[in-house]
């Protein structure tokens, strides 16, 4: 019952974190594109 549990949970769980993962990696690769437009401006 809990192996089965478990399985089922994995991949709404490995979603929620690629999602957290894609978020972090595009607020980073946001930061670092403001901060090459600010040093060019």
């Amino acid at each position: 019952m809990i192996r089965l549990m478990k399985k089922r949970n994995l991949p709404a769980a490995f979603k929620c974190y690629w999602n957290y993962q894609k978020i972090d990696f595009l607020s980073n690769y946001n930061l670092h594109y403001k901060m090459v437009i600010h040093v060019h401006k």
